[in-house]
């Protein structure tokens, strides 16, 4: 039995490592993501830094699913403070990112 354990735990782990845990908000639906030199007419409204898990039990998730939770998280908080879009303030670093907001519409 702990022979099946052993070979069943990395096995969910990895494919844990690949999924998605975060769902976009209808609030969120309504923010959009994009560049610095798009929101040059926009007004800024604040920041906000959000994180998600970069790795499951010692596994690194696929970068992209978590690059795209913390697009998730910041548009899901841009309402809270009155924006309809947020701009990538640096890169992601270990399931964390900033990202601006901005109201533009």
């Amino acid at each position: 039995m702990n022979a099946i354990f052993r070979r069943l735990i990395p096995l969910l782990a990895v494919t844990a490592a690949g999924c998605s845990w975060v769902d976009l908000s209808s609030s969120g639906k309504q923010v959009e993501v994009l560049s610095a030199q798009e929101v040059s007419g926009c007004q800024h409204m604040g920041q906000t830094t959000v994180t998600t898990k970069s790795s499951v039990a010692g596994i690194d998730r696929n970068r992209g699913v978590v690059k795209e939770e913390l697009r998730k998280l910041a548009r899901n908080s841009a309402q809270d403070v009155g924006g309809d879009t947020v701009v990538p303030r640096n890169d992601e670093e270990q399931g964390r990112q900033t990202f601006d907001i901005y109201r533009c519409r």
